[in-house]
């Protein structure tokens, strides 16, 4: 080999060398190591030595090396549970604000016929998830993680209702009385229980706010919280019936 290919190659392998150092670990930097680096690699070694050339393209043995599959798998494990939560809330977020207004819309349109005003409860269930799912982002962001797994909570259960009561107006549209029937004592007995839920944790929301602050405010504060807090009891008491 000549000087000029072993400069060419002692150059490239540095930056590589560089590039793996600064990396976690050995296996996973030499997934961030560019192509084009690799590939001036090989070729100065085949100017030299054809014969020590490996076969086709390095770009395409590339592809055949990491399955697309083994690279989301990668991508995915990067990503931080804490990110994780997050990135599922706005995802939700997102979805919760299409089925809003698709839910407004079947109101408007009165589907269901006497039956049309369970799309004004759905639609309401569905923000109460949306903003519940807004708390869990709130709360993750700013580290308080145990909290936000609450409002997660509330957040699915006001999921759960919605669709529960999406099935009894469906089962009232396609003449299913029988089924509507079964379907509505455990779809309003959910629909209580996730305002309870939801509305237990507002009430506790507002008691930290008050204890945070003195005076006329304080006590404003104290006053929502148990306003909440009577809302959640009777809300199960609703459900018991």
């Amino acid at each position: 080999m000549n000087y000029y290919h072993q400069a060419k190659i002692y150059s490239i392998s540095k930056c590589l060398l560089v590039a793996l150092l600064a990396s976690s670990s050995f296996s996973t930097s030499l997934l961030a190591i560019p192509l084009p680096m690799v590939t001036e690699i090989e070729e100065a070694i085949a100017e030299e030595n054809p014969l020590l050339a490996d076969e086709g393209p390095s770009n395409q043995r590339s592809e055949t090396y990491l399955p697309s599959s083994t690279e989301a798998a990668i991508s995915s494990a990067s990503i931080r549970p804490v990110d994780r939560i997050v990135i599922t809330a706005e995802e939700n977020i997102i979805k919760l604000t299409t089925q809003i207004e698709q839910a407004k819309q079947a109101s408007k349109e009165k589907l269901g016929g006497e039956n049309d005003w369970l799309w004004d409860c759905i639609a309401t269930k569905l923000e109460q998830a949306r903003d519940s799912w807004n708390k869990v982002n709130e709360l993750t962001t700013r580290g308080r993680e145990e909290r936000a797994s609450f409002w997660r909570k509330a957040a699915e259960d006001s999921e759960a209702s919605a669709e529960g009561m999406r099935q009894l107006v469906m089962s009232y549209i396609s003449g299913q009385k029988e089924t509507a029937k079964q379907l509505e004592k455990a779809s309003w007995n959910r629909y209580h229980l996730s305002d309870a839920f939801t509305w237990s944790l507002k009430s506790e929301e507002a008691l930290d706010k008050a204890d945070q602050i003195q005076g006329k405010e304080g006590d404003f504060w104290r006053d929502i919280a148990e306003q909440y807090k009577i809302a959640s009891n009777y809300k199960k008491k609703a459900a018991e019936v």
